[in-house]
């Protein structure tokens, strides 16, 4: 899947703004905010709107964007942070949203030169829905909503493109990962990942024990994790993870995965079944890490942290919000 260029990212960003009127639907709302320095926005959509029967929720945060096949049109995927009961389906823990890339690239050359959306533009969101319709379990068997019951509070998200550092690097599927910024003692703090329509759950441990040949612990533990953030190896064979929870265990954890591997520690080649999703990705057999070490005073640097099991001697911060990796150095975060 194609990326989008830095001008559509910063348009869809007004997105995440909550305006104190509905209707902003394709920019017929009154924006909200007020821009500097030249910049200028419209707004898609805002909590309320409604289209197709479906109404998007509110508690707007973590958003991700990229091409559909053939380049037409954009597919960008919301996260809400509030609570979804997953049989009932009466909000939504992450919509999708279908925009006209014509469409969007005009209203954006309009806002430009004339700070007005036409009225004779097409329409730029062309279907709003929750953006997931079946479950699969880490282990790849199939679930149901039901199993899950329900969701809680998803923050902030990322999207991760196929071979993200080069030739059969990094994952091997586009996907959109985020996680639960909620209490595992409330039976939450789980991190999954959407592919096309199905969501898969990542935390937890299979059968098959990794700390065996790489040590650390099993799995990726449930934790509120605001979200994770991809490192580059250097290799073609793991993926690595830089995971981040805000409160929680407030500690800074490296999870790394072996591809081609199924929960039970057993190979599946290049696992192109659908079950293997995981598998092929790197997300269903592998281990976790602490960071170790203290994060730096302000205006000050540290070096010299490891990898253990400790937690004792983990980096520890009161709220470890957002984590990305760096576009020029993608060995850091």
């Amino acid at each position: 899947m194609k990326m989008l260029d830095h001008n559509m990212i910063t348009a869809l960003l007004s997105l995440l703004l909550l305006p104190s009127i509905a209707s902003a639907l394709n920019g017929n709302g009154r924006q909200a905010f007020v821009t500097y320095d030249g910049w200028k926005a419209f707004e898609l959509v805002t909590q309320g709107d409604k289209l197709d029967g479906f109404e998007m929720p509110g508690n707007m945060d973590g958003i991700g964007a990229y091409l559909l096949e053939g380049g037409d049109e954009i597919r960008v995927l919301v996260n809400h942070e509030s609570p979804f009961e997953c049989d009932l389906k009466n909000d939504a823990s992450v919509t999708a949203l279908t925009l006209s890339k014509s469409s969007f690239v005009t209203s954006i050359q309009s806002i430009l030169s004339s700070n007005t959306i036409s009225s004779e533009n097409d329409p730029i969101v062309t279907s709003m829905s929750l953006a997931y319709d079946s479950y699969r379990f880490k282990d790849g068997s199939i679930a149901t909503a039901k199993d899950f019951n329900s969701f809680q509070w998803f923050c902030s998200g990322s999207i991760h493109k196929p071979n993200k550092f080069g030739k059969n690097t990094g994952f091997v599927d586009q996907m959109y990962i985020f996680g639960e910024e909620a209490p595992v003692e409330w039976g939450h703090g789980r991190f999954f990942a959407l592919h096309d329509t199905t969501l898969h759950l990542i935390s937890g441990a299979g059968s098959g024990d990794a700390t065996s040949w790489q040590g650390g612990v099993n799995g990726l533990p449930e934790d509120a994790l605001e979200n994770m953030a991809m490192v580059d190896t250097g290799e073609t064979e793991h993926v690595v993870l830089v995971c981040s929870p805000d409160y929680g265990s407030k500690t800074l954890k490296i999870y790394v995965g072996k591809k081609g591997f199924r929960t039970n520690g057993e190979s599946c080649g290049e696992c192109t079944d659908d079950e293997d999703f995981l598998a092929r990705n790197g997300l269903a057999f592998g281990s976790t890490f602490y960071m170790e070490g203290s994060l730096p005073t302000k205006g000050g640097s540290f070096s010299g942290g490891s990898f253990g099991t400790s937690i004792n001697d983990a980096v520890t911060g009161e709220k470890l919000e957002d984590i990305s990796t760096s576009p020029l150095q993608p060995t850091k975060v």
